[in-house]
């Protein structure tokens, strides 16, 4: 092979594989081994010096299949990184979704408790200024000892009155309430009872005809009475020649106080 040849061929080798041959080149030379154009193509190609090949084409082809197949391989699939990483942000965002999921119901559980507290609150509160409003001023003697009453006595903690039955299956007919406080267990309750007026008098006996609980989980319950000629309020009425000016009824339930009941009174 001429010299001219030799380096035609070095040039076109170097230009399809952006490799240099002088390091074969020099090692031939050195070793007095022939320069032949199949031990070139073959250092080049990654083959034995002494393997078989004396085209360069198949070794170029060669490459080029590997490299089309390193590409597909790269962009077909995923790496264990990557799917870690994208199930670890999977899992975030499913974290911060049933967390805000368990928030919202939370808060729907607690403004249903809170609408459900408001609704007794009124339904109760209603029913004792409705029915204390209309309290019969009757002095009537009952008891042994002929004790007489303007219809309404309590205490600090009970109520007692006449009035009419506001409903439906009783309009309009007597009835003697008793408001009081129910110790049950550790839990206290607020407990109306009712019996019918007797058409002949009363005379202080107690059979009541139904008992109706009003208030679950009583704090606090103080009634307070205004005296009709001082205006001071007091805590207990025995006056059975008079009825109070006003009531107020004070509760507590469930660690919350409703608004202070204020019933204007019929005076006798």
């Amino acid at each position: 092979m001429s010299w001219f040849s030799w380096r035609r061929f070095s040039s076109r080798a170097a230009w399809e594989f952006q490799e240099t041959p002088s390091k074969v080149f020099l090692e031939d030379t050195v070793l007095g081994r022939p320069a032949t154009r199949s031990r070139y193509i073959n250092r080049l190609c990654g083959r034995p010096v002494g393997g078989a090949g004396n085209d360069v084409q198949p070794c170029v082809r060669l490459r080029q299949r590997e490299s089309s197949f390193a590409g597909l391989s790269r962009s077909g699939g995923l790496t264990l990184i990557e799917v870690l990483i994208a199930l670890t942000l999977t899992s975030l965002l499913l974290l911060g979704l049933m967390t805000g999921l368990r928030g919202i119901s939370d808060a729907s559980i607690r403004s249903g408790e809170v609408a459900d507290r408001i609704s007794d609150m009124r339904l109760v509160s209603d029913f004792l200024y409705r029915h204390l409003r209309v309290t019969v001023p009757l002095r009537q003697q009952h008891g042994a000892e002929g004790e007489s009453w303007a219809g309404l006595v309590g205490e600090e903690d009970r109520l007692q009155w006449l009035a009419p039955m506001q409903a439906a299956n009783a309009p309009g007919d007597l009835f003697i309430f008793r408001l009081t406080r129910v110790v049950s267990g550790e839990r206290h309750e607020l407990r109306l009872a009712y019996m019918p007026y007797p058409e002949t008098g009363w005379e202080g006996g107690w059979a009541p005809l139904a008992s109706h609980r009003l208030v679950d989980e009583l704090g606090e319950f103080r009634i307070r009475y205004q005296h009709p000629e001082s205006g001071e309020w007091e805590t207990s009425w025995r006056h059975h020649a008079m009825m109070p000016t006003r009531l107020g009824i004070q509760v507590q339930a469930s660690g919350r106080y409703w608004p202070e009941i204020i019933v204007p009174l019929v005076r006798l």
